[in-house]
């Protein structure tokens, strides 16, 4: 199926302005005048959190599901003739939905998009039933229990865990109208169903559509189906045929030899403009079916590849939740410049995880148009779910054709998944994972996509695959090796991972500027270690550690530090040091998976974003800043790199990988520094990497003799403490450091003496250059300017070396005052511009 956009000669009004809504004692059968609250203004899309936030309101621990929401809005008066109807894209969980008092339907899952004819009425009223009540009741005893979900009986109702898993997701509960109110005029015909694909058959692409119309009072003669892209426009009349039902319409265009729909990591996205036009008494009327694209996808799952358009992808990316923790809904510029973050950091996938809710429209059409593969999860995860319950079927099969209408006919979908960590949950607790998928996942699910249209690869849930779904060397992983379980970064090869779905999650620490916010306006929140602090910080419900304990065991190990003394005598320091622990954790981890010699497919960190501000698993945290691990990771995995990995006895190797459709040719220099400082030895090559390939080289089949490069024989003292790769390929400088002895945790000379900052300037409002100089080996180098995002931060720059910093202002007023270059190896800052 597909969402019609817009359609000619209707009127689709968002109702956005005007709500108020009130909380009452479950069972009420009246708000009267507003009930424990008070009627409050309220915004839709969004929840009761959001109405009592903006008023001023405790809402964290308010326990929503124990009261009954209420939302009202008095409805505004639509000119003209034609049908009017109430379309409600969602409203979380249990809703009934009154017209002028009366009701005239219910709602049972939030996930179900539901239309009301108007009636003539003056006034919507939804009234959200607390779900405390009916957890409490007697339910069928479940197979296992999970200790992440708050409260088992969630199995049975269709909704999101946001704000029921303890330590992971353990935000306000959403309830209410979460997704828009729309109010439609329409006039000549009602588009009951509208089916679209797009595919490449032999050389050419094909358009189809299959739309059931009802006429409203007129007739409707003729149509053709319209295509429109970078191979010019083509069009198709359509067969119209009249059934009992309405009007069948059914049509395909053929686009000879289209331009593909590519990931941003290996070409371009086209997309190509899809509508049908429909003759009617009126005259003609645009049906708007949105953008297409065209390509082949293939997805084998053991062993786990993605070949798109017949290459085979290294997929990298992360699981994202593209929402506002308190309201859900987030604005489409907020989606979008999610997306656009993650084409920035080299990604070309993210998960949409179990855990959450559906995403907005905006943000599959950002994938599609960015480019950007997309892994739908359902909202499934952890637990044991009904299936033989005949009203979680129907729920379950009515969501997936409602999901279907939003992403079936997207190029960027390429996975569907039944959920998250349902096989795992059983089989830990000695369960045959077998048991687990059973008729849910074998069964009702797959029948269910294939029923809605959906031709995405399915995957029944993950971790899955091998003799236990858990084990990372076969299959689809879960991979908290290097994580959660505290493996030493060469895990990560000795696991033999050939596709992690979810890796390297660690407690993340904010960018000083965000630090620098928190401090402003809570500064409880902005100390390391505080309970304020440690509230952000994710850990899995009822353990006795959490992920920053995980990060403090990385920090000790990889800097040689006692986290404990260091953020009890100098927390700046400490938060410093513990921002680069994630980073090095993505080197390292994607550092092995995307050498020519794994066997590994890819990964998927976990997270993309925080819904809040602090120390969470995101590499962007809730203000939308990105994390050191973010530059880390758009260093390695953008579409042409240069990296370093450490071979122990077998040296140090190079890498370079080219994901692009042209052969690369550069200049790769290695050069070896002693103190950080002093250059003892240096080689360079001209090196040409095929399209879509990786090489491998020896630094020291580079430099011509034996230096010991990863200081693995240790016949003295260390010759060397830097090794640095630099690749430029014309105008493009490429660089990555690897450092025998790990990353430094002292400061070695004053930032004054060793960089220098030159600022090319700018009229006001634009971006600002900075030139970057280091005659020392500068880590984790990067500007702070205060009213300005960066393009790149955390830089590992050689001696010698330069490097360019793009500024965006974020206000056109902003000026670099206060403006500062630091490393976290340099004592002191460079003052920067003004």
């Amino acid at each position: 199926m597909t969402r019609a956009l817009l359609i000619e000669g209707h009127d689709r009004l968002q109702l956005s302005a005007g709500w108020e809504a009130c909380a009452t004692p479950p069972g009420t059968a009246d708000p009267g005048d507003g009930g424990v609250t008070g009627w409050l203004p309220a915004a839709v899309p969004g929840t009761a959190a959001g109405a009592l936030a903006a008023a001023g309101l405790p809402y964290r621990e308010r326990p929503l599901d124990d009261e009954d929401w209420w939302f009202r809005l008095q409805l505004p008066e639509m000119a003209g003739a034609g049908e009017e109807t109430l379309v409600l894209e969602g409203v979380a969980t249990l809703a009934d939905v009154l017209l002028d008092g009366a009701p005239v339907d219910a709602i049972e899952s939030m996930y179900l998009r539901h239309e009301v004819p108007r009636d003539g009425a003056g006034t919507l009223t939804l009234r959200c039933r607390g779900l405390g009540p009916v957890l409490a009741g007697r339910h069928p005893r479940a197979r296992w229990r999970t200790r992440l979900v708050a409260d088992g009986a969630l199995r049975f109702q269709r909704t999101t865990l946001l704000g029921r898993m303890p330590g992971f997701a353990d935000g306000p509960v959403v309830v209410g109208p979460w997704r828009p109110v729309l109010l439609e005029r329409r006039r000549s015909f009602a588009v009951d169903r509208v089916r679209t694909s797009a595919e490449l058959r032999g050389g050419d692409g094909i358009v189809r559509v299959d739309a059931a119309l009802r006429p409203l009072g007129g007739e409707i003669r003729a149509a053709r189906l319209e295509v429109a892209g970078a191979s010019g426009r083509f069009a198709a009349a359509a067969l119209v045929a009249e059934d009992a039902a309405g009007i069948r319409i059914t049509a395909a265009v053929v686009v000879p030899d289209p331009a593909r729909w590519w990931p941003a990591t290996h070409g371009e996205p086209a997309l190509y403009e899809v509508a049908l036009i429909v003759d009617t008494d009126a005259g003609p009327r645009r049906i708007d079916l949105g953008r297409h694209g065209f390509r082949t996808l293939e997805v084998d799952l053991d062993p786990f590849t993605v070949r798109l358009n017949d290459v085979d992808l290294f997929v990298r990316g992360a699981s994202c939740l593209p929402f506002d923790e308190v309201g859900l809904a987030a604005a489409p510029e907020r989606v979008d410049r999610l997306v656009a973050q993650a084409v920035r950091a080299g990604m070309n996938m993210l998960r949409l995880p179990g855990i959450g809710a559906y995403a907005p429209a905006a943000f599959h059409t950002a994938c599609d148009e960015r480019g950007i593969l997309v892994w739908q999860d359902l909202m499934l995860a952890n637990m044991d779910y009904p299936v033989a319950d005949d009203r979680f079927r129907d729920l379950l099969v009515r969501e997936i054709g409602d999901l279907a209408d939003d992403i079936a006919h997207r190029p960027s979908l390429a996975v569907v998944c039944g959920g998250s960590e349902i096989e795992q949950q059983a089989a830990m607790l000695g369960i045959d994972p077998g048991v687990a998928r059973g008729e849910l996942l074998d069964g009702l699910i797959p029948e269910a996509l294939a029923a809605a249209g959906i031709e995405a690869a399915y995957v029944p849930s993950t971790p899955t695959g091998g003799d236990l779904p858990f084990r990372p060397r076969a299959g689809i992983a879960h991979y908290y090796g290097v994580g959660a379980y505290l493996r030493p970064l060469d895990d990560a090869r000795r696991a033999d991972v050939r596709f992690a779905a979810e890796c390297v999650a660690v407690a993340n620490v904010p960018a000083e500027a965000t630090l620098r916010r928190l401090r402003r306006t809570d500064p409880a929140r902005a100390l390391p270690g505080a309970p304020a602090w440690r509230a952000a910080t994710p850990r899995d419900n009822g353990a006795g550690w959490d992920f920053e304990d995980v990060r403090d065991h990385y920090l000790a190990t990889l800097f040689g530090v006692d986290p404990a003394l260091l953020r009890a005598t100098d927390p700046d320091r400490y938060a410093e040091l513990s921002r680069h622990v994630g980073a090095e954790l993505v080197r390292g981890v994607f550092g092995e998976w995307r050498r020519a010699a794994s066997s590994s497919r890819g990964g998927l960190v976990w997270w993309m974003n925080d819904l809040r501000l602090g120390a969470g698993f995101g590499l962007i945290d809730a203000g939308g800043r990105p994390k050191a691990p973010y530059w880390a990771f758009a260093r390695l995995l953008a579409p042409v790199a240069v990296w370093l990995t450490d071979e122990g006895t077998n040296g140090v190797d190079a890498h370079v990988a080219n994901d692009t459709a042209d052969a690369v040719q550069g200049e790769l220099q290695i050069r070896l520094f002693a103190r950080g400082e002093t250059l003892v030895a240096e080689a360079a090559r001209v090196i040409q990497v095929p399209a879509r390939t990786t090489l491998q080289l020896g630094v020291e089949e580079l430099l011509g003799r034996f230096v010991d490069a990863a200081y693995a024989y240790r016949f003295g003292p260390p010759g060397h403490d830097v090794v640095a790769a630099v690749l430029t390929v014309g105008d493009r400088v490429l660089r990555d450091v690897h450092l025998p002895l790990g990353p430094p945790a002292e400061r070695a000379a004053p930032a004054a003496t060793c960089v220098v900052a030159e600022v090319s300037p700018a009229r006001p409002g634009e971006p600002v250059r900075v030139r970057l100089t280091t005659t020392r080996f500068a880590y984790g180098l990067g500007v702070d300017a205060e009213g300005f995002q960066p393009e790149d931060d955390g830089l590992l720059l050689e001696p010698g070396g330069t490097a360019t910093i793009v500024l965006h202002p974020l206000d056109p007023a902003a000026t670099l005052a206060g403006a500062v270059a630091r490393a976290t190896n340099l004592e002191g800052v460079v003052a920067v511009g003004e």
